[in-house]
């Protein structure tokens, strides 16, 4: 994993309204930059971007374009789809990367902190100091629903 690492701490934060707690065990972020710079060195012309897919099963998938390509596995990360026999909750999140003026003063992730109105779901915010005053701020909600409200998101984080 090491090279994947774009940031690392040696410890992070929790926090809610009647309790908080440092955890010592180190926490690390991977950015898609270094992702796909790591992927792409390992796999070559075989790593395939923005490439539709028509179909799959176990073993193939066949791409919008017809081209069919096999495997011993393939995994669907598309998402999951609704039925009947599944009821599904959602986690999502408005996420901006800050530049600030003056030193912001974390030394360390806060992973989650939900001292923040809860909106209708369990919601938290989640900061990243990547330096003195570079910061990734998400806001992030659990829903039952997929129609999350953006704007109430980003009015919201504008006043924490």
């Amino acid at each position: 994993m090491a090279p994947l690492v774009s940031a690392q701490w040696p410890r992070y934060d929790v926090v809610f309204p009647d309790h908080a707690r440092t955890m010592d065990s180190g926490y690390a972020s991977v950015m898609s930059h270094d992702f796909a710079r790591v992927i792409e060195a390992a796999l070559g012309p075989a790593l395939r971007l923005d490439t539709p897919v028509d179909t799959l099963t176990p073993t193939s998938v066949t791409l919008a374009g017809g081209e069919t390509l096999h495997a011993h596995a393939v995994i669907d990360g598309r998402g999951v789809r609704a039925t009947p026999r599944l009821a599904l909750g959602y986690q999502t999140f408005l996420g901006q990367e800050l530049r600030l003026d003056a030193p912001h003063g974390l030394t360390a992730p806060i992973i989650m902190d939900a001292r923040v109105a809860q909106q209708g779901g369990y919601r938290f915010v989640y900061v990243l100091p990547f330096d003195e005053r570079r910061l990734l701020i998400e806001d992030t909600h659990y829903v039952d629903g997929t129609g999350g409200n953006r704007s109430a998101c980003a009015q919201t984080s504008r006043t924490m």
